[in-house]
């Protein structure tokens, strides 16, 4: 019996020390498939190499260098204060970037990077999440760190600099420290889970969903720690988003961020919903049936709570992606920035249910011998890798982005708003005033004052009644927070100096034409205010006819 119980421990032993170093193989893999992303999403400019973020990213930059410069935390210095992020500690920790004498076109690369190491901790503190749900099963705890790190959405919105990789890691790592998980730990009560949720709400608002269910179950799951759940759980939510109305108002005079007012109000309640459920709906129905089945067992089957909290945070966030009507960009496939938060939990649960599948058919087969029990361990391993690529598959370029066949979403579109910075730049005195619809990149590598047509950081167009579509092909056309302009204001009343947009969206064209001389450049069409002293026409027009004349290795910002 002892000599048994002695084999028994060596295996289990050498089980862990072989999954470890497999994990560990995962992570290094992770990492140089996180710096191969990174490094693709940048391009040469001039001579040089630029790093870029996603341009709603790069809103927070400009936010972020404003502030380490002095300015205080607006988009504009000197300008009207209008709250246009939404991530108040990712801001501030990328102001903290821009006190380094770093070159602008490589400070996005910090931010990357810290992304990269969010995911990385996030993938360590799943495998501690999915040991603990399955007992110990090595199995699952390979699988939910294979999943995670190489699903595409995630590494999208975390590689090109948004708090998604942040938030997912607060997540996981508070369900991974929570007393809810496993059964043996019900005695223990533990703050932690909250201190991590309330930090993700300090990081953005709209994380207060998983702070408001994770206190919700607990009062229902924890009756023993009922009292101590409840003041956690309401002192963590007031403090966290209390603190946050309260900066709002007292430096912006709006309770909420501007992008509240623009994305949930002007626009129908049943038609935002509806829009959220459509979308949520295509993205079910491009992950296969058989991968979210598979996800759903181990929560429907030996039910416990800590499988049914995991089930529950994801269904909540997906939950409020429906309601505020989905994100900006779901024409791209696969989860949102709202549901590539709340994946990783998801995969959780997959990973073990995989690894009670594995376990099943192990015991199925163990007594049958021969190659039928040596065959269970590489099924698993063509199982895993079915899921990892059948979950990276959900659009048309889905697996070229995954496999580097095609470059990331919006690289080009970065590289044409920071060449057209440094056109304007040029072209420009330092009194200009550029009206932009792109107010990421571009604002940020032009150092002029700037208007947001489209009202993420101007308080009066936000506030406006959104164009409402009438037809259910306009509906899946229409995009949140790109749904309200106001042209006459914006044009006519602000006289902005250039428009990098298209203003044949305007009821006024012909006047907006008439005062705006049209200037086609390789990238799109800008427009000049004609007889503007702030605007070089000669430098912009040299410009469309070869940008190389402008676009020199450039030299620090004055």
């Amino acid at each position: 019996m002892t000599s048994a119980r002695t084999t028994s421990t060596r295996s289990r032993a050498a089980s862990g020390r072989l999954a470890s170093l497999v994990v560990t193989l995962l992570l290094v893999c992770y990492a140089a498939y996180a710096a191969a992303f990174i490094y693709r999403t940048s391009f040469h400019l001039g001579g040089e190499r630029y790093f870029c973020l996603f341009d709603d990213a790069m809103i927070s930059m400009r936010y972020a260098r404003n502030l380490a410069e002095g300015h205080g935390l607006v988009w504009n210095p000197g300008g009207e204060r209008v709250q246009g992020f939404t991530s108040p500690l990712w801001t501030l920790y990328m102001s903290l970037w821009h006190l380094l004498p770093i070159p602008e076109r490589l400070m996005s690369l910090p931010i990357q990077i810290t992304s990269g190491l969010c995911v990385l901790l996030l993938l360590l503190s799943l495998r501690r999440l999915a040991l603990r749900i399955s007992s110990g099963s090595q199995v699952a705890g390979i699988s939910v760190v294979a999943l995670t790190a190489f699903y595409l959405p995630l590494n999208n919105w975390a590689l090109q600099g948004m708090e998604v990789g942040l938030l997912a890691l607060l997540l996981a790592a508070a369900v991974s420290t929570s007393n809810l998980i496993s059964p043996d730990e019900r005695a223990r009560f533990t703050g932690v889970p909250y201190l991590l949720l309330g930090a993700a709400c300090l990081v953005r608002l709209d994380a207060a969903p998983w702070l408001a269910a994770y206190t919700a179950f607990a009062l229902l799951a924890d009756r023993e720690h009922r009292r101590r759940h409840l003041a956690w759980g309401m002192g963590t939510l007031a403090f966290s988003t209390g603190a946050q109305i309260a900066f709002s108002l007292a430096y912006y005079a709006d309770p909420l961020p501007n992008t509240y007012y623009l994305k949930m109000t002007g626009y129908p309640v049943g038609l935002r919903v509806l829009r959220g459920w459509i979308y949520f709906l295509r993205f079910l129905r491009h992950a296969p049936w058989w991968m979210l089945a598979l996800g759903a067992l181990p929560a429907f089957r030996r039910r416990s709570r800590g499988k049914s909290l995991l089930l529950t945070l994801f269904l909540v966030q997906c939950a409020y992606s429906v309601y505020v009507g989905g994100d900006a960009w779901e024409w791209w496939g696969g989860a949102n920035r709202y549901i590539a938060t709340a994946m990783p939990l998801l995969f959780a649960l997959l990973a073990v249910g995989l690894a009670e599948v594995v376990s099943w058919a192990d015991r199925g087969l163990r007594d049958a011998g021969g190659v039928l029990a040596v065959s269970v361990r590489p099924a698993a391993v063509a199982l895993l890798v079915a899921l990892v690529v059948a979950g990276n598959r959900f659009g048309p370029t889905s697996a070229a982005e995954w496999t580097f066949a095609a470059p990331p979403m919006y690289r080009e579109q970065n590289a044409e708003n920071v060449a057209i910075a440094r056109i304007i730049r040029s072209a420009t005195t330092d009194r200009a005033l550029v009206a932009v619809g792109w107010a990421g990149a571009t604002p940020y590598f032009v150092h002029r004052r700037c208007h947001d047509l489209l009202g993420r950081c101007d308080r009066h167009i936000a506030r406006q009644t959104a164009r409402i579509p009438t037809t259910r092909r306009a509906l899946l056309r229409f995009v949140p927070g790109h749904a309200k302009w106001d042209f006459d204001y914006s044009v006519l009343h602000l006289r902005p100096d250039l428009v990098l947009y298209d203003v044949s969206r305007g009821r006024r064209e012909d006047e907006l034409l008439a005062r705006y001389a049209p200037i086609e450049l390789p990238w799109r069409r800008i427009y000049a205010r004609r007889g503007s002293r702030e605007v070089n026409m000669r430098v912009l027009y040299s410009a469309a006819r070869d940008p190389r004349s402008v676009l020199r290795p450039e030299a620090p910002p004055s």
